[in-house]
């Protein structure tokens, strides 16, 4: 995980990963709001206010799993869903993908084809060549199953929760080259990702 970071990642960014580790780490103090302020800063704005009604959540199969992401990171015992969050990530990037080829998918599957789409996409000239690699990484290390999963006690992360923060800021990273990639497709992104602050 470290090597995938350091490779991806700007100084800037893991820095904000560290401090969302360090928020998301702290069982005694921790506190839902602040994790909660802080993740919003991260995603992009996938809902929509309008007048005094419920915020209506965009139903796309690309915003749809950040919805649950979100959910996940603001549990007081966020440690015991990393899985859960990282796998939401990884469905976030699928359906990014899903959307460059010629026959999208109009609801969320929960996440199947991570591979078999990066091959797709990178024969058809689609994905560049790097970020079908950087893909190709953040897959053996999000969706790989666990080394020895018939011992492995139910509830058990999958993940450190510095490693889950790691793949979120990873998960934007590519994403945002993908968001580029879908607007140069004719796919219009209506909720962006914001600038990052560290």
């Amino acid at each position: 995980m470290a090597k995938l970071a350091d490779r991806l990642l700007d100084q800037k960014e893991l820095k904000v990963a560290s401090d969302l580790a360090k928020i998301l780490s702290d069982d005694e103090s921790l506190e839902i709001q602040l994790v909660g302020s802080m993740v919003d800063k991260i995603l992009p704005a996938y809902w929509d206010i309008k007048d005094e009604r419920e915020p209506q959540i965009d139903p796309s199969p690309i915003f749809r799993p950040l919805y649950y992401l979100h959910g996940y990171s603001n549990l007081a015992d966020f440690g015991k869903f990393t899985g859960e969050l990282v796998e939401m990530a990884s469905a976030h990037l699928e359906a990014c993908m899903q959307w460059l080829t010629l026959t999208p998918a109009e609801e969320w599957n929960g996440g199947r084809d991570f591979s078999k789409l990066i091959t797709l996409l990178r024969d058809a000239d689609v994905l560049p060549p790097r970020l079908a690699g950087d893909l190709q990484d953040f897959d053996r290390v999000a969706n790989a199953p666990p080394e020895d999963s018939g011992s492995e006690s139910p509830g058990r992360p999958r993940f450190s929760i510095e490693d889950a923060a790691l793949l979120l800021i990873i998960t934007r990273k590519l994403s945002i080259q993908l968001f580029e990639l879908l607007n140069s497709h004719g796919v219009t992104i209506e909720h962006p990702w914001p600038p990052l602050k560290a």
